[in-house]
């Protein structure tokens, strides 16, 4: 695995390592060619200029950003391909809270359209809007991401489907 977000070095040989890298299969399972390729130029250009910050305020927004996360801290874009979410520097959505693991969960934008929230074998587990995700979720404008303690909005630049409780929607949530 060249993508040191997904490694699984940062535990120990446990049950978890294994959970860990089968949540690692099913998100890269999911990416299209077209959303891995993009990945790959985002983490050249990452590799030359550092991770993305966090942007304090909307008026900073990146032009052509249509994802991210805000909570009270600020705003974090999310580009094309796999945004890693956890407490690691290396993550592209840091989280301050030791309750949240390294590498805590993953969303996916993919190129075509739309995004999905993956649990990557956190030992507390990702809640959306109040539930536990067992699988690749589907994300709208206005979700409520919770990883222990820690809440965390996802945003969209259009506007949630029509039916936000299509069993379609989130087929894993349990």
């Amino acid at each position: 695995m060249n993508d040191q977000r997904f490694n699984s070095l940062h535990l120990e040989a446990s049950p978890r390592r294994e959970e860990f890298r089968k949540a690692r299969a099913r998100l890269l399972g999911v990416c299209g060619e077209h959303t891995l390729m993009c990945d790959k130029e985002r983490l050249a250009e990452l590799a030359e200029a550092g991770p993305h910050t966090l942007i304090e305020q909307p008026s900073e927004m990146p032009v052509g950003v249509h994802f991210w996360l805000q909570d009270g801290a600020g705003i974090f874009p999310l580009k094309v391909g796999l945004n890693s979410v956890g407490r690691m520097p290396d993550n592209d959505v840091v989280i301050a809270d030791g309750s949240v693991s390294r590498r805590h969960c993953a969303i996916v934008v993919h190129a075509g359209d739309g995004c999905e929230l993956h649990d990557t074998a956190s030992k507390n587990g990702t809640f959306l809007n109040g539930k536990r995700i067992h699988g690749p979720t589907r994300l709208v404008h206005g979700d409520e991401i919770r990883m222990c303690e820690h809440k965390i909005i996802f945003q969209s630049d259009t506007p949630p489907s029509s039916n936000e409780n299509d069993p379609a929607r989130c087929p894993t949530i349990g």
